[in-house]
């Protein structure tokens, strides 16, 4: 377990946003369990339990870049490297096959696998921000091009049906 558990937390302490991600998960996941602990109290302070978790996730990012980090000394076990073998190959070995200069050359560009996750988590957050962008946007249009309400006509216009009403529930015609 020491092992495993070692690395990963040099793999954490690597990598700001590995970090900042479960850092994340772990304080939303502490706010969810302790809305459900309190599902028989009142609204308000669900609603408080949640704020908070959502105000203290908003304030990780930047208390994570502001406040110094914590050292933590963990025991890494130590490994031996050994020794490899290597054969030499000769590309004259291999009888009609394409050598390399003859094949055109396609390959990525040199990304490292930090880089790689980075921009795989970078056009996951743009593929979930593009429904918000768009409801708001389509909010924006419905505020612009939207008619005002004309409630003391409204209100006019149900008077009458009021008054021969006698009963409490309201009218059927509005």
């Amino acid at each position: 377990m020491v092992p495993s558990l070692s690395s990963a937390a040099l793999l954490l302490s690597g990598s700001l946003e590995l970090s900042l991600l479960v850092k994340a998960t772990l304080l939303l996941a502490v706010g969810l369990i302790a809305a459900r602990f309190a599902h028989k109290a009142r609204a308000s302070v669900r609603h408080l339990v949640i704020a908070t978790s959502f105000i203290a996730l908003a304030a990780l990012p930047v208390l994570m870049i502001s406040v110094p980090a914590l050292t933590i000394d963990v025991p890494v076990a130590s490994t031996t490297l050994q020794p490899v073998n290597r054969i030499a190959f000769t590309p004259a070995a291999i009888d009609g096959a394409p050598m390399a200069s003859d094949v055109a050359e396609r390959s990525l560009p040199a990304l490292s696998a930090w880089q790689w996750l980075r921009l795989a988590w970078l056009a996951g957050v743009i593929a979930f921000l593009f429904p918000v962008a768009s409801a708001l946007w389509r909010l924006s249009m419905i505020r612009r091009t939207g008619l005002p309400v004309a409630w003391p006509r409204a209100i006019r216009a149900a008077s009458p049906c009021r008054s021969n009403c006698s009963s409490t529930r309201a009218c059927q015609g509005l």
